[in-house]
């Protein structure tokens, strides 16, 4: 969540188009920030789902018996 700091989407939402998109890349800044951290097939990789595992956890793990608790 640190995506959702009110200090960071005011810096975010007042940057100039160019360091947003470039050469029709979205979210240039975040990309060059990590760079030198992530491999690149991850940087360009398109963007993916995820999904959580929740049917297998109320059917076998602990959400199980919280979910019993509350019902």
């Amino acid at each position: 969540l640190p995506f959702l700091d009110t200090n960071l989407i005011t810096f975010a939402t007042n940057l100039p188009e160019l360091f947003l998109i470039k050469n029709g890349i979205r979210k240039r800044i975040l990309r060059d920030a990590f760079r030198d951290i992530l491999d690149n097939d991850l940087l360009n990789r398109r963007k993916q789902g995820f999904l959580l595992p929740i049917r297998k956890w109320l059917i076998s793990g602990g959400l199980r018996d919280d979910f019993e608790k509350i019902v």
